[in-house]
């Protein structure tokens, strides 16, 4: 997986247009202007994107360029996206680390379109894990990898990481969002080391159960 696979899938319209061929299959630009509200010019610069990043492959039927998922690519960014998950380093937390057995659960990202952003998500090959509540939503493949939620004060806050945290009343200090019950668990948001943004959460029994 490298950076032009991000660059590729970071944007709204290019996430569209993936999700528009996965569904429905080898499709021309022309056919596309059918599903995506962008000019054919603008539809043929993102496929050219798409196309360098290995996401889709073009192929001559008769006059038409048609372009197809490139499986083999989603399905290592898939796992590539699962590896970091479990083995990325987990923020520097500061006094957030003595006691607390910290340990990444997934990444969060806040999203405008709900429903767009798990679409790009799942053409990379990721499947929904659980729709806890509305404007919420968590994916992964064998365990979660990404949290995606559209929430106003989420979207300030920009993506990073969800720690799984014992105890979590147990710090009243430096509360960017003040721990509340949510429909995961017991959740909040603080500063630590460096001013690092660390989202933390005290799993309920149906995380847990999901987790296990």
């Amino acid at each position: 997986m490298t950076a032009p696979v991000f660059a590729a899938l970071a944007d709204s319209t290019r996430s569209a247009i993936l999700d528009a061929v996965a569904r429905h299959g080898p499709m021309s630009a022309t056919e596309l202007l059918g599903h995506i509200a962008v000019t054919r010019q603008a539809i043929t610069k993102h496929l050219a994107i798409l196309r360098d990043a290995g996401l889709v492959t073009a192929g001559k039927t008769g006059r038409d360029v048609r372009y197809r998922v490139q499986a083999t690519e989603l399905r290592s960014t898939a796992h590539t996206l699962g590896e970091l998950a479990a083995g990325a380093e987990r923020a520097p937390l500061g006094r957030f680390a003595a006691g607390l057995r910290p340990a990444l659960l997934c990444s969060v990202h806040p999203v405008a379109d709900m429903d767009l952003a798990i679409g790009g998500w799942l053409d990379i090959g990721l499947r929904t894990m659980w729709f806890p509540s509305e404007g919420v939503c968590l994916l992964g493949a064998d365990r979660p990898v990404v949290l995606l939620t559209d929430r106003a004060d989420e979207r300030a806050l920009g993506p990073g990481p969800l720690l799984d945290i014992a105890h979590i009343d147990r710090w009243t200090e430096d509360w960017l969002l003040v721990p509340r019950d949510t429909s995961m668990g017991r959740y909040g948001v603080a500063t630590a080391s460096g001013g690092a943004v660390v989202r933390v959460i005290e799993p309920n029994s149906q995380l847990r159960e999901l987790l296990a």
